[in-house]
């Protein structure tokens, strides 16, 4: 039995990496022309994965301005641990 040449297993592994990178990007909320070219740079052996990891930004989940300022207190009530108080 012939072994396996090894840029083989470099090629199937930088496969594997493409079809992980197609799963995250087609679950981001992209626009479908940004999607879609992506999945045909993905389909470039090797090559693909590399400019997938060092170009592709994906968009951010809520933008700044409509985030709630980050606050150091407790989100419950006024007592210990944040627990409200029965009087």
């Amino acid at each position: 039995m012939a072994s396996v040449p090894l840029w083989f297993w470099g090629l199937l592994l930088s496969e594997l990496v493409s079809l992980v990178c197609l799963v995250v990007l087609w679950r981001r909320p992209d626009s479908i022309w940004k999607k879609l070219l992506w999945t045909a740079a993905l389909t470039l052996p090797v090559v693909g994965p590399l400019l997938f990891g060092g170009l592709y930004d994906p968009p951010s989940v809520q933008p700044l301005h409509e985030r709630a300022p980050f606050s150091d207190e407790p989100r419950g009530g006024c007592g210990p641990n944040g627990l409200g108080t029965i009087d």
